[in-house]
């Protein structure tokens, strides 16, 4: 007679805190908690928005609890020799690059 197989799920066994390593359930999350319940009304912003760069979905994720608009609005941008300022009408995210 053959042996009876038992399949498990053991994804969360064999790596335990896998996902808190990564920072999913961490950074990102508790600053939108923290804001939600110190002003829900206002946008949220946070610096910990750049550590979800890692994958397609993690930015997905990060990009959806920030509060942006739906269509771009083009900034103002004001050079004074090495210095650059950009002005916004509503809530913007700039990546820059210092070469």
């Amino acid at each position: 007679m053959e042996s009876t197989k038992e399949y498990i799920e053991r994804d969360y066994i064999v790596e335990e805190g896998k996902y808190e390593k990564d920072g999913l359930f961490s950074g990102l999350l508790v600053a939108y908690a923290d804001h939600l319940v110190a002003s829900p009304a206002s946008p949220f912003l946070s610096e910990k928005v750049v550590a979800y760069t890692r994958s397609l979905g993690q930015k997905i994720f990060a990009l959806c609890l920030l509060d942006l608009p739906f269509q771009a609005v083009t900034p103002a941008l004001d050079s004074n020799g090495r210095q650059l300022t950009i002005k916004s009408s509503s809530n913007a995210l700039v990546f820059y690059k210092q070469f």
